[in-house]
C-alpha cells in the first residue's frame, strides 16, 4: 500500500494548502525557468551554484533558444564526492564566482500540483583538459534533481543504492547532444543513495516548493572538465508511466516482460537513417555559385554518383575578396542531426596548378549568422559526415528550422594560389533514431542485462500491486 500512501500524502497536503498560504500556481506546459532573466552576470534567473570545485557558472548563450545556463567543474583527482550543482532557493549568497551581487532567492514559492513532473533540456560538454593523459573531459556524469518544501522535506531522484538495492541507478546521464530529461514527482524519494519504497516522502508539499537543485555527480571514470548546459525547466502533466511499461497501459505486466525478454542483451546502438537532399541528377536543384575568384561553375558530368556540381576559382586574380561560395536553396534541417556529402578539390588541366591547403568550410547560414565546420579535401571524392553538434557554434533546433537556412560551401582565399575546382555531390540528411529497446535500460548503462532484470522484477505487477512497487519504477 506504500505507493497509494504516497499519493494520499500529496493529496492531503494539497487539500490542507487550501487554507494555508500556497505558492504561485504553475500551469502544465509553462516554462518555469528559461534563464532569460539575467539581472546578475552569473546568476541567471536567480539560480546559484554549490560544490567545492566548480570552476565556472552562469548564463549560456549557446543554448538552443540562445539563452540558458551552465555549470563547469574540474574532476581531476575525482574530488566531487556527492557532487556539485546548481539550484534556486535558500542557498548561501555571495558564492566565490558571483561575489556580493548574487543574492539568489530565499523561496521559489511554486505550486506544481497541476502537473505530474518536470522536464528540462540538458547537454554535457567535454572540453579539452589540462592534465595528461586526461586531455579532455571524460563522459559518465549523471544528474539528480531535488525538490524541497519550507519545512525541509526533500524529494530527490534515486541514485545508487548503498544497501538494499545496489543495482538501482535512475540518475540521468546527459549526452553531448541536447536532450529532454523528464521525471515524475512519483519517482522521487527521500534519500540520495539509500532510496526506500515509494511513499517515503510523506510530507513533500507540492503546493509550496521552496527550492530546486540540479546535482551533477561523477561517473567511475570522470576526469577533467565537464560542463553541464541546462535550460527550459517545464511543468508537465503526462500520465504516470513506469519505465518498464512498454505498451503504456499504466502497469508493468507479463506483456511488458515479454518485451523485456526479447530485449535482453539487445544492441542499443542508435541507427542513422539517411534522406537524400540533393543529387543534381535533374539540374542545379536551386544551388548557385558566387565569389569574385570564381571563373566557372555549373553541372558536372562526373559527380561522385551520376551528375554533380562544380565551381572553379582562380586565386591569382588580383582581388581582396573572401573566396568563393556555393549556396543551396533554403532548407529545413530540423529532422536531422547531421549532413553527409561527397566532395573533392582538383587542379584544372591547362591552368596554373593550385597551391595551398585544400580546405573548405561547410556552413549552415541564416543571413550573417553562420555555423561552421572546417574540412580538408583531397583530389579524390571522399564522403564527409558532419554532426551539427560538432559545428562552431552548434546550431540549435530553431536554427535548423529557420525558413532562411542555407547550406553553404566556402573556399577562402587565404593562403591559396593558382586554380582549383571544387566538386560536390550527394547531400544526405542524417537522422539519429534510438534503439527500440532503449527504454528497458533501467540504469542507463547502454546494456539490457541482469541489473535491468532486477529493476524490472521490482516493478512487475505495479503500481496496481503497490506493496513493493518502488519510486525508481517511474
Amino acid at each position: 500500500m506504500k505507493a497509494m500512501c504516497k499519493i494520499a500524502a500529496i493529496t492531503l497536503v494539497a487539500g490542507w494548502a487550501a487554507t494555508a498560504q500556497a505558492g504561485v500556481p504553475v500551469v502544465p506546459g509553462e516554462i518555469i525557468y528559461d534563464f532569460t532573466t539575467n539581472g546578475y552576470v552569473c546568476d541567471p534567473d536567480d539560480w546559484n551554484f554549490f560544490g567545492p570545485i566548480v570552476t565556472d557558472f552562469g548564463w549560456d548563450d549557446t543554448a538552443e533558444d540562445g539563452s540558458g545556463a551552465f555549470i563547469a567543474g574540474d574532476w581531476i583527482g575525482g574530488g566531487w564526492g556527492m557532487g556539485s550543482g546548481v539550484g534556486i532557493g535558500p542557498f548561501a549568497p555571495g558564492q566565490p564566482l558571483c561575489g556580493s551581487e548574487a543574492p539568489g532567492r530565499d523561496d521559489i514559492d511554486l505550486d506544481v500540483t497541476q502537473g505530474t513532473g518536470l522536464s528540462m533540456r540538458l547537454r554535457l560538454e567535454l572540453p579539452p583538459g589540462d592534465l595528461p593523459p586526461f586531455t579532455q573531459g571524460t563522459p559518465g556524469a549523471r544528474v539528480q534533481f531535488q525538490l524541497m518544501d519550507p519545512d525541509g522535506t526533500v524529494a530527490v531522484l534515486p541514485g545508487l543504492m548503498s544497501a538494499t538495492r545496489p543495482y538501482v541507478n535512475r540518475m540521468y546521464p546527459p549526452s553531448e547532444d541536447w536532450q529532454t530529461f523528464t521525471f515524475f514527482f512519483a519517482g522521487l524519494d527521500s534519500d540520495f543513495d539509500d532510496a526506500a519504497v515509494a511513499g517515503s516522502v510523506p510530507g513533500i508539499d507540492l503546493t509550496d516548493l521552496e527550492a530546486m537543485q540540479l546535482i551533477v555527480r561523477p561517473g567511475p571514470d570522470s576526469q577533467n572538465v565537464n560542463v553541464l548546459h541546462f535550460d527550459e525547466i517545464t511543468l508537465i502533466n503526462e500520465p504516470l508511466r513506469p519505465w518498464a511499461d512498454d505498451d503504456a497501459d499504466g502497469d508493468v505486466d507479463l506483456a511488458d516482460f515479454a518485451v523485456f525478454q526479447a530485449c535482453f542483451g539487445a544492441d542499443l546502438t542508435p541507427t542513422h537513417p539517411e534522406v537524400l537532399l540533393f543529387d543534381f541528377e535533374d539540374g542545379d536543384q536551386g544551388w548557385a555559385s558566387f565569389g569574385a575568384y570564381g571563373t566557372d561553375s555549373g553541372l558536372l558530368v562526373n559527380g561522385s554518383v551520376g551528375q554533380g556540381r562544380y565551381h572553379v576559382a582562380d586565386f591569382d586574380i588580383n582581388t581582396n575578396a573572401f573566396g568563393i561560395v556555393d549556396v543551396s536553396p533554403t532548407i529545413d534541417l530540423s529532422a536531422f542531426t547531421g549532413l553527409k556529402f561527397d566532395a573533392r578539390m582538383v587542379d584544372v588541366a591547362g591552368q596554373t596548378p593550385f597551391g595551398g591547403p585544400r580546405e573548405f568550410n561547410l556552413v549552415l547560414g541564416i543571413g550573417e549568422t553562420e555555423f561552421v565546420q572546417i574540412l580538408t579535401a583531397t583530389t579524390d571524392y571522399q564522403t564527409f559526415e558532419v554532426a551539427f553538434a560538432d559545428m562552431t557554434p552548434p546550431p540549435a533546433p530553431f536554427h535548423l528550422a529557420d525558413p532562411a537556412l542555407e547550406i553553404r560551401l566556402v573556399v577562402l582565399a587565404d593562403g591559396k594560389s593558382g586554380v582549383v575546382e571544387l566538386d560536390y555531390d550527394e547531400f544526405v540528411g542524417v537522422e539519429t533514431v534510438e534503439a527500440p529497446c532503449k527504454r528497458m535500460d533501467a540504469n542507463y548503462d547502454e546494456a539490457i542485462d541482469d541489473v535491468d532484470f532486477l529493476n524490472f522484477a521490482d516493478c512487475l505487477l505495479g503500481p496496481g500491486v503497490t506493496d513493493g512497487f518502488y519510486s525508481w519504477c517511474y
